[in-house]
């Protein structure tokens, strides 16, 4: 079988975990796993019990651009048709994708038989309705999720499925949501409307296949003689989606329906699952950062910049450099900070966004093409500029010229200082050099350093100094959940490091960025 699934690097643990199931049932078989973001300094592909891909091997084209659209769940939904049509060529034969976070139990060789002999399968959420009650899932969670759980499909290239992965490829360029209210959620919603694009196609029933919350309700789950069963037939995957290993009794968050301890044999495959996941180093590989959660200068990624990139796609003409390096930023923010179309003077491209879509400054300031505008300008400085850091540096001076957050290497001045000396040798002179400000920092950190390195950086900003975050080899053990973008010390552009580390961290620091990192600059 050819087996794929799809992953942010955080996730290895249970792509690990599916990978090995397959190897159990499937010998000889491998799991394809694309890798959406930046793994190089995390993983070993020669380590791994699969094979690598990248966006770039599956030519997804508008990757950079989605990525900076999407969130790190839509982004990874949005490049299966990519991926899958790649694998499609590659093999010429059938396809099955599998969300990470499930588990095979036995041979799933019929549904590669299936998709070969229809072209696509599909399996419902749901073989009968859910109850009228007040738990979780309910009948209006699914039709809101999708009528298919695209945590599996399997597909067979023939022109009918060829030409529904470049439609369903075209639809998750901009459109792969969640976003309930204009009836969006990721590739499934779409995915409701295939069968009737299609002249034939298999939808699987059978009780034993992607078993998950939202349907054990209507199944008989046991353990018996050293496997387990669904309905009294062999299980041949479970769908652990919504599972959080450090509490396996909790069968999923988004359900309150099945009692995990009304059932021993859930009790024990959730354990078992818990056990298998953090065997495979999910406690450490859940802390990695993901590559895409914030611009090339470190700005965070909210939706709010979601939102407007699309805009900003859409009218900027040219070409335009990824929004994860430092030109890229520049040329975004740029935009962002330009006199609205139509707009009363002082409204720039976000503010006027803003206005759009907050129904509070609406009711504030109802008329911006009168009074209303300045008030609003007024608001943005007042107090725009405190909630949404990045409207201030985007609002305009006193004498109306722009203040970029990256000022280009041509407009920048060098410092008034003198060349500085860290190693008894004179460096080298500060003016050859572009003016900037590498801070050295634990960004992932939650607390401690790391919120004192991003306040640095926020300071820096604030000032309109150039600054490029810089992130050491060293990961600490507290908890690294906050996104932020960085570069790596042989990336650094500027000539001063500002680092923000403990004292006694520093020599280990100095051993891995070496030497070359600290000549020639004031640190």
């Amino acid at each position: 079988m050819n087996v794929c699934t799809i992953i942010a690097k955080n996730y290895v643990a249970h792509a690990r975990v599916l990978a090995r199931s397959l190897t159990e049932h499937h010998p000889g078989d491998r799991l394809w796993t694309l890798i959406i973001d930046d793994f190089e300094r995390y993983l070993d592909p020669a380590d791994e019990p699969f094979e690598i891909l990248t966006p770039a091997d599956i030519d997804c084209e508008p990757f950079t651009h989605m990525a900076l659209r999407y969130s790190v769940l839509e982004l990874s939904t949005a490049v299966k048709p990519w991926l899958m049509r790649h694998l499609l060529r590659e093999t010429g034969a059938p396809v099955t994708y599998l969300d990470p976070d499930i588990k095979i139990y036995s041979s799933l060789e019929r549904l590669d038989q299936l998709a070969a002999e229809h072209g696509v399968v599909l399996i419902p959420h749901n073989r009968r309705p859910i109850p009228a009650d007040d738990r979780k899932p309910s009948q209006v969670d699914i039709m809101i999720a999708g009528v298919y759980n695209l945590g599996y499909v399997s597909l067979a290239s023939r022109p009918e499925v060829d030409s529904l992965l470049d439609w369903w490829a075209d639809r998750l360029r901009r459109d792969c949501r969640v976003d309930p209210t204009w009836g969006y959620f990721v590739d499934q919603r779409w995915f409701d409307l295939a069968p009737g694009f299609l002249s034939d196609l298999a939808i699987v029933r059978d009780p034993e296949y992607n078993v998950a919350y939202w349907n054990l309700h209507e199944r008989r789950f046991a353990h018996e003689g050293g496997r387990y069963l669904v309905d009294g037939g062999p299980l041949a995957f479970f769908h652990f989606s919504g599972f959080d290993a450090d509490h396996p009794l909790a069968l999923s968050r988004y359900q309150d329906r099945v009692d995990v301890l009304a059932n021993p044999a859930l009790e024990r495959i959730l354990s078992e699952y818990g056990t298998e996941v953090m065997g495979e180093g999910h406690a450490t590989s859940r802390k990695w950062p993901y590559s895409y959660g914030a611009l090339g200068d470190g700005t965070r990624l909210d939706d709010l910049l979601r939102g407007m990139y699309d805009e900003f796609v859409d009218d900027y003409t040219g070409h335009i450099p990824s929004p994860f390096t430092l030109d890229g930023v520049r040329v975004f923010q740029t935009w962002l900070g330009e006199q609205a179309p139509g707009a009363a003077p002082g409204i720039n491209r976000m503010l006027a966004h803003l206005y759009r879509t907050r129904p509070d400054l609406r009711g504030m300031y109802p008329d911006v093409a009168g009074p209303g505008g300045a008030e609003l300008v007024r608001w943005a400085r007042e107090y725009g500029r405190q909630e949404i850091p990045l409207l201030a540096r985007l609002m305009t001076d006193t004498n109306g010229s722009q203040h970029s957050p990256v000022p280009p290497p041509s407009q920048a001045s060098p410092p008034a200082v003198s060349p500085a000396v860290s190693d008894g040798e004179e460096s080298t002179p500060l003016s050859q050099t572009p003016f900037g400000v590498n801070v050295v920092g634990y960004f992932r950190s939650e607390l401690g350093t790391g919120e004192a390195a991003r306040q640095v950086v926020a300071a820096l900003d604030s000032q309109q100094v150039p600054v490029m975050p810089i992130h050491g080899q060293t990961i600490p053990l507290s908890r690294q959940g906050h996104a932020y973008a960085t570069a790596a010390p042989e990336d650094a552009a500027y000539p001063v490091n500002l680092i923000c580390m403990n004292a006694d961290m520093l020599p280990e620091f100095a051993a891995q960025a070496g030497e070359e990192f600290f000549a020639g600059r004031y640190s």
